[in-house]
């Protein structure tokens, strides 16, 4: 067998010369692999949906809720609310910690509304969505709604909400909510939610008078 000599060490021939690089090539390929594996496989810990972020629905399951027209009364009942646990996550690989919310609400049988309020928190960010969904007479037909409101804490400006800069009937920090009137399907067009205390305020396209909340 030939040798190679390389300053003050001597080599096999090309071959072997060749072989062992490629050895060590994988040899190397193999171990990053295993520091990237073992990154992945580390674990953060994902905190549970707290209440904090119920702060615009701090509402308990079956509590009632009661609103006035100056003409006839509404009354909310809380139905369920559920809280998404806490978990683990892999630490290295690219993915985000979550949560979520729900409540959902329901009127006396005289009105027929159901609520229905999502809040996703995905890392810093949180954006909140409300569906009301219902039914009501007209010349004589049932007629079929669901009206929808979302907005974002973490980014206002991206959101469907306002924060008003004043305060509204005697509440100090209130988001109003509005759906464009210009669609002819929009039932509910304006909900107003003030922090710590839930919704005080709901307008329907067909009343004069918004529905109030009885304090």
């Amino acid at each position: 067998m030939n040798a190679v000599f390389t300053g003050d060490f001597l080599w096999p021939d090309d071959k072997y010369h060749n072989f062992y690089f490629q050895f060590m090539k994988i040899i190397t390929c193999f171990f990053l692999l295993a520091i990237l594996l073992s990154g992945c496989y580390g674990e953060t810990k994902c905190p549970p949906f707290t209440d904090e972020n119920l702060r615009w629905f701090p509402y308990k399951t079956g509590e009632q809720i009661r609103f006035s027209n100056g003409s006839d009364t509404l009354t909310l009942i809380v139905q369920k609310i559920s809280r998404s646990p806490g978990y683990s996550k892999s630490r290295y690989c690219g993915c985000n910690c979550e949560s979520e919310g729900h409540l959902t609400m329901y009127s006396d049988s005289a009105h027929k509304y159901y609520i229905t309020a999502r809040i996703y928190v995905l890392d810093e960010y949180t954006n909140y969505s409300v569906d009301i969904d219902g039914q009501f007479e007209e010349n004589g037909d049932t007629q079929y709604y669901q009206d929808g409101f979302s907005f974002s804490m973490t980014d206002m400006g991206a959101g469907g909400g306002t924060l008003l800069d004043s305060a509204y009937d005697g509440y100090q920090r209130v988001l109003k909510l509005e759906n464009d009137t210009s669609w002819h399907d929009i039932y509910f067009w304006q909900l107003f939610l003030a922090d710590s205390t839930g919704i005080i305020q709901m307008s329907e396209r067909n009343q004069i008078f918004p529905w109030k909340l009885i304090k």
